[in-house]
């Protein structure tokens, strides 16, 4: 076996289904009509997987978005520039100021 269909082989929750699925293929000369509910179960292990991956990699953005926040809240973050904080300040004070080009009045 190469070392990729090791490798394949390794992270493959669904090895079992995938098995059964090419050995119905040979037993049936290649019948796919005789296979459906080997392709089903495959199919269905694979979305599974698929669901698990996705919420783990959502999980662990929100974690580190949490964290991100908790981080800047503290003052653990990034500070922004002095020039970034004066040039924040002066687009508030051009907001508040009535008749300005900037501001929604």
């Amino acid at each position: 076996m190469s070392p990729r269909a090791r490798r394949m082989t390794q992270h493959n929750p669904c090895q079992k289904e995938t098995e059964a699925s090419y050995k119905c293929l040979d037993e049936n000369n290649y019948n796919r009509d005789m296979c459906g509910q080997f392709f089903d179960a495959y199919k269905a292990c694979k979305q599974r997987w698929h669901d698990e991956r996705a919420e783990a990699r959502r999980k662990k953005y929100e974690e580190e978005s949490l964290f991100r926040h908790i981080k800047l809240a503290f003052g653990f973050g990034p500070q922004p520039s002095s020039s970034e904080q004066s040039e924040a300040k002066s687009e508030a004070k051009a907001e508040a100021m009535p008749g300005s080009p900037s501001s929604k009045n």
